[in-house]
């Protein structure tokens, strides 16, 4: 992952984590901008106990599109996978015999962090991201830039692809502009996914 790509917009000063898992996103991003401030934000609760000793400010919350009951598919065998999602896995991982299936509430970007503000936004949820920027239209709109984790196949079932989400991200304003990293399939290693960093255009327009 080329993090060091965002500094040729702008030098984050505040950074939010969106599906940051046990820190493995946090790890990288503070060891390109060390003097960043940063907030997380997971929605499997059993991560808690790991993103506690990081250190940062963070908050265990399901983000969507509005408030609402949603199924969240979790692995049996592999309760921190960072597979585990609203959208269910495409993969032989997320059989109906490997997973349980949790009735979780969900809350939105907005209601979460109503009065932020954050220079870089980190979203890899496995196909919420559309619906937690939908949630999220006030913090969105003052970011300085969005990293984005978009799949090219149907990874996860029934979530936007590439396409869908380029399409989106235009309308609201946000430009692609850097690829940041490439992600293969678990089993097979074909290119399924890629982290794409957008930028704000109202940053691009006053440089």
């Amino acid at each position: 992952m080329s993090l060091n790509l965002v500094s040729k917009y702008f030098q984050p000063s505040s950074v939010l984590d969106i599906g940051c898992n046990t820190g493995q996103f946090y790890h990288s991003c503070k060891s390109v901008f060390p003097s960043a401030r940063y907030y997380l934000v997971e929605g499997n609760y059993r991560c808690e106990p790991f993103i506690r000793t990081l250190g940062s400010d963070y908050s265990i919350a399901l983000l969507s599109d509005d408030i609402k009951t949603v199924d969240f598919y979790v692995r049996k065998n592999e309760l921190l996978c960072t597979g585990n999602s609203i959208y269910r896995e495409n993969t032989t991982f997320f059989t109906d015999d490997q997973i349980i299936v949790e009735k979780l509430s969900t809350t939105t970007l907005d209601l979460l962090l109503p009065d932020s503000q954050f220079d870089l936004i980190k979203i890899d949820v496995q196909g919420s991201e559309v619906d937690i920027i939908r949630g999220g239209m006030n913090l969105v709109s003052k970011a300085k830039g969005l990293l984005l984790e978009v799949s090219l196949v149907e990874y996860n079932f029934n979530a936007p692809r590439k396409d869908d989400v380029m399409k989106f991200m235009k309308t609201i304003g946000y430009e692609p502009k850097e690829l940041i990293g490439n992600i293969g399939h678990p089993i097979d290693g074909s290119l399924i996914q890629e982290d794409i960093l957008f930028i704000n255009k109202s940053i691009l327009d006053n440089n």
